[in-house]
C-alpha cells in the first residue's frame, strides 16, 4: 500500500497532509475491533483510504469542496495506476 500512498502523495501535496500507511490495527476502527471487514473476507486487494481529519476544519473544507473532491479522485486514481503498474 506504500505504492498507492506514493502515487497520491504529488497529487495532494500542499493540500492535505498525509499521515503515513498503516495496517488496521493503527486505524481508529480497527485498534478498537482488530481487522477490518473488507480486510478479511475479500479475495481481491482492499484498501481503506482515510483522506481527512474532520475535525481540522482546513480538511473538512477541503473535501467539502469540488475542487478537492477532484483533487482526492485524481489522486486515488493515481496510487491506483501506480500499483497496478509499477
Amino acid at each position: 500500500m506504500k505504492t498507492l500512498a506514493a502515487g497520491m502523495r504529488d497529487g495532494l501535496a500542499g493540500t492535505l497532509k498525509q499521515k503515513g500507511v498503516y495496517g488496521d490495527s493503527r486505524t481508529a476502527v480497527g485498534s478498537r475491533q482488530g481487522a477490518l471487514t473488507c480486510s478479511i473476507f475479500s479475495r481481491i486487494p482492499t484498501v481503506t483510504i482515510e483522506m481527512a481529519v474532520l475535525t481540522s476544519k482546513s480538511d473538512a473544507a477541503f473535501i467539502k469542496s469540488e475542487a478537492g473532491q477532484e483533487k482526492m479522485a485524481a489522486a486515488i486514481a493515481a496510487g491506483i495506476q501506480r500499483y497496478r503498474i509499477p
